[in-house]
């Protein structure tokens, strides 16, 4: 309901009353109103008669009260399945649904963006493209992917996604050897190029010159028939990006830097990056209580200072003269270790030192040692002084791995 409370009725996509495949699955990947208060989904499924594990674009268009949820005046009792890949988003003008996507083979290697057109009743629209179909056919692509579409009030269809160029430079591949360029594809209501808008109808942004390699994720069109397109640059750290283009499919110089917005989250290489100090520095500390006691307590805190950051594993490095005895910490109790929200979290216990494996994203650890795992530590004396070492790996991040020495006093 419009106060989200479950309505009672539910919806679904399976092979109901049909025999059963391995690898059979549904997916749903955007969601669209429709018409009478119907929505159509776009997804995968299997094509009709399939017998693998082979997935198809799939759409789905559902309506309450109906059975399964699904609304039988759409295509196959509510679905409309074939063609591989799958599809990405749809659009909805003049009573017709537009399907974003991929298609072709995986065996094959071949892999186009693709605009589906289907009439009111899921029947493929035989006046759009080839008996309702366009494939993005580029010569210097390898793989092509269209994300998302949008309608115009006349019918034109806009599509936006990423191109992709491959290694061979004896090929001659275009100005983005090997990177991802952002594609916008404009086709008349008829499902032909629109010679009117970039180059033959497609328009490619970014991998040449100073524009850095990207893809497009979205889009909108504007109501004096602009085009603004979002997506994010390529990479192991992404940019946010924005393009403004004009109804032509050039770029609106009167938009950010020559029609580009380029929000950089961290700019740089890895090295640039850490001495910019645009990610925060993880931060481990180590607290070490009555190591010269029977029972010693050691804090451990590890911070990698990025929300999205998760600790695959900490190892705690023991000082050499602690001369830590394996079979006595088992013999007498081994470990008794508490990590933060994570009670159960079990160490590995060897002659170097500690382990811990995948722990969250902020860890707090108090080992307490076994009495008598640890040799005669009074020989240091007051004088002598421990180095524990930390090596933490995180999963993501500009420093992959971090160790850190901490000297205590025993």
């Amino acid at each position: 309901s419009a106060a989200g409370a479950f309505s009672g009725e539910l919806s679904r996509l399976d092979d109901s009353g049909a025999p059963s495949f391995p690898f059979r699955n549904y997916a749903l990947y955007d969601l669209i109103p429709s018409t009478a208060g119907s929505l159509i989904g776009v997804g995968s499924g299997p094509p009709p008669g399939s017998t693998s594990g082979e997935t198809g674009i799939l759409a789905a268009r559902f309506l309450a009260g109906s059975p399964r949820g699904l609304d039988a005046g759409f295509g196959n009792g509510g679905i409309v399945a074939g063609g591989p890949q799958y599809g990405l988003a749809a659009a909805e003008g003049q009573g017709k649904v537009v399907v974003a996507g991929v298609g072709g083979s995986i065996s094959s290697g071949v892999n186009r963006g693709t605009l589906l057109r289907y009439a009111a009743n899921g029947a493929p629209d035989a006046g759009f493209g080839a008996n309702g179909r366009f494939d993005l056919s580029l010569p210097d692509s390898v793989y092509s992917q269209l994300n998302e579409v949008a309608v115009e009030p006349d019918g034109s269809v806009v599509g936006v996604g990423y191109t992709y160029s491959g290694f061979n430079r004896s090929a001659g591949f275009g100005p983005c050897d090997g990177c991802s360029q952002a594609v916008v594809v404009k086709l008349a209501p008829g499902g032909t190029l629109d010679p009117s808008f970039g180059e033959g109808g497609i328009v490619r942004l970014g991998g040449a010159g100073n524009v850095p390699a990207m893809e497009a994720r979205d889009l909108a069109i504007l109501g004096d028939g602009r085009i603004l397109v979002a997506g994010t640059t390529q990479g192991y750290y992404p940019s946010f990006v924005l393009a403004r283009l004009a109804p032509s499919g050039a770029l609106d110089p009167a938009f950010g830097q020559g029609g580009l917005a380029v929000t950089s989250v961290c700019a740089g290489n890895r090295r640039q990056r850490i001495e910019a100090g645009c990610l925060p520095k993880p931060r481990v500390s180590l607290q070490a209580q009555g190591l010269h006691r029977k029972r010693p307590i050691l804090h451990l805190r590890i911070e990698p200072n990025q929300p999205w950051a998760g600790i695959v594993g900490a190892r705690l490095i023991l000082p050499r003269a602690l001369r830590v005895h394996t079979a006595r910490a088992e013999r007498r109790g081994g470990l008794q270790t508490r990590v933060g929200g994570q009670p159960t979290a079990k160490p590995v216990v060897h002659r170097v030192g500690v382990n811990f494996s995948r722990l969250s994203s902020a860890s707090s650890i108090t080992i307490r040692l076994a009495d008598g795992a640890f040799g005669a530590v009074r020989r240091l004396g007051q004088r002598g002084q421990l180095a524990f070492r930390v090596k933490v790996k995180f999963d993501v991040g500009p420093y992959p791995e971090q160790t850190v020495v901490v000297h205590r006093h025993p």
